[in-house]
């Protein structure tokens, strides 16, 4: 077999040590070569697999050693996994809440979250409040929240504007899987349509709660006369997509 052959011929021999057989179309990508590249090299395979009806196995008589077969198959299956396995945070805030019983992959989505709807400072006054809390809390990631949310709400109770915050979106309509099972969830406040001279303005005159219906469609509904209505600075409310 030709020097240029045999590197692909170990990592068909390696996927089909796993797959057992491959579609002869897609055998370039098992060997992992171009097109072209396969067309070259099948005539010298030939003798080392089978070609028939369009599929390509190991031949019966397949001279591999048995052991062999199991590292291919090992480094088959380790490959795809070394490829998708993420970094670890180096972020301190993130390492912070690892240490605190966050998985990894978890306390890295949460900060990005809390930084992009909180702002950095909310994310940071959790972070704190959770390593002080004696003893731990026994669910970091809800304790971690409920802080943020606390806090958020204490800024906003004074008038202030909450760094960081803005609009939610939504679809007008959301196709529901099962509408029988579904349930009408409350989605926010009305997102302001305009502003002028810095006061809120909304479609209807005046802020409305935005409902998700078992349909899927968007209701509005007043507020109750004894409901207080935030103003656009404490919740920038949703925005309506179509």
């Amino acid at each position: 077999m030709d020097s240029a052959a045999i590197t692909p011929a170990v990592r068909l021999a390696a996927y089909l040590a796993v797959k057992e057989t491959v579609l002869e179309h897609q055998a370039p990508k098992a060997a992992q070569v171009t097109p072209r590249a396969w067309d070259k090299i099948r005539p010298m395979l030939s003798s080392a697999f089978s070609f028939s009806a369009g599929k390509i196995t190991l031949p019966p008589d397949c001279d591999i050693d048995e052991f062999d077969l199991l590292f291919l198959r090992t480094e088959l299956r380790l490959d795809p996994a070394k490829k998708k396995e993420p970094r670890y945070p180096t972020d301190p805030r993130v390492l912070d809440m690892i240490d605190l019983g966050i998985q990894p992959a978890e306390a890295s989505k949460l900060a990005k979250f809390i930084v992009r709807t909180y702002g950095e400072s909310h994310l940071s006054k959790a972070i704190s409040a959770s390593k002080e809390k004696v003893p731990p809390p026994l669910e970091p990631a809800n304790y971690l929240l409920a802080v943020v949310k606390a806090n958020v709400n204490a800024v906003a109770s004074n008038g202030l504007v909450v760094a960081g915050m803005r609009p939610k979106r939504t679809r007008r309509f959301v196709r529901v899987a099962n509408p029988e099972a579904a349930k009408t969830e409350l989605v926010g406040w009305e997102a302001p349509s305009s502003t002028d001279g810095g006061i809120a303005r909304y479609a209807n005159g005046n802020r409305r709660l935005i409902y998700r219906l078992r349909n899927g469609h968007l209701q509005f509904v007043d507020p109750k006369p004894d409901q207080q209505v935030p103003g656009a600075e404490q919740d920038p409310g949703v925005i309506i997509e179509d």
